[in-house]
């Protein structure tokens, strides 16, 4: 292929990307629900950065009894990542009233209109409230330990171990791609039974979401501040407040990177940016609507 034919070729991807969305187009929220008893702290981050491929992260809790001290790690990770930490205490040996906690709010959260979830833990009890969920029209991504039941695992629209958050060397953070209306992508032959989302991997150690709502957030708030400039350039304190208007709490770092300017940089068939005084930067769509 010529290099003219295979830029035509980029210019066309670029250009049906970023035609698929509009400034009307809206974020589904998504609630993440985490069983901290079950689930190590050191995938908090990973676990955001998961669901944010389908929605905006808008509620963010963990649940277990705070009392405990396996769940230390928790409160700074908690503090961190603004996660409300949800206590429960076990009155009653054998009996978890966190577990029983997060059921409930789930349940609150759809009769409320909230339809994407994400739910972790390796717990097979969850597996009511999973098809609750969707049988009332939710999305749920599940994400456990590599040992959960496939019954579990089934039950989700797509599901993801903790072992495949972790970003490995030669690796990006795995993303996912979720269809309403499909179950989740077919699994590798090592893994037969289980519905696996499908994981993306680079020879850069920068991680790389795809296409989907982030994306679609992220055009959303620059069309809307470059319709406010004098130009079609905009900067990235400008990107970043619309980001807080679109979505309050919005962070880069929930999706594995530091700062918003490398997550623009990760779309490159999207934004071209220009330096400016002081290390920031300038970015501007290259397909014009």
């Amino acid at each position: 292929m010529s290099k003219l034919s295979r830029a035509s070729l980029l210019l066309f991807r670029a250009r049906r990307a970023l035609s698929s969305f509009t400034a009307n187009q809206a974020i589904s929220p998504v609630a993440v629900l985490i069983d901290g008893e079950n689930i190590s702290a050191e995938f908090a981050v990973h676990i955001l950065a998961a669901a944010g491929n389908f929605g905006g992260v808008t509620i963010r809790r963990v649940y277990g009894n705070w009392n405990h001290p396996s769940l230390v790690s928790w409160q700074a990770a908690a503090h961190h990542y603004g996660f409300q930490t949800i206590h429960h205490a076990h009155p009653v040996a054998g009996k978890n009233a966190a577990d029983i906690a997060l059921t409930i709010d789930a349940l609150d959260l759809l009769y409320q209109g909230l339809r994407h979830f994400c739910l972790a833990s390796s717990d097979t009890d969850f597996i009511p409230l999973v098809r609750r969920l969707r049988e009332s029209g939710g999305v749920v991504l599940g994400i456990g330990k590599p040992g959960t039941r496939e019954e579990l695992k089934n039950a989700y629209n797509a599901f993801l171990t903790t072992d495949q958050l972790l970003p490995t060397s030669a690796r990006s953070v795995p993303v996912i791609s979720l269809n309403e209306e499909k179950e989740a992508s077919p699994p590798p032959s090592s893994q037969k039974e289980s519905k696996q989302p499908t994981v993306a991997s680079s020879a850069s150690e920068t991680p790389r979401i795809e296409n989907g709502p982030l994306l679609q957030l992220l055009i959303q708030a620059y069309q809307r501040a470059a319709t406010k400039g004098k130009s079609d350039w905009v900067s990235i304190q400008q990107l970043g407040a619309t980001l807080q208007q679109l979505q309050p709490g919005f962070a880069s770092k929930t999706y594995g990177f530091p700062k918003l300017k490398g997550l623009i940089q990760s779309y490159p068939q999207v934004f071209q940016t220009r330096s400016l005084k002081g290390g920031q930067i300038e970015l501007q769509a290259k397909i014009q609507q």
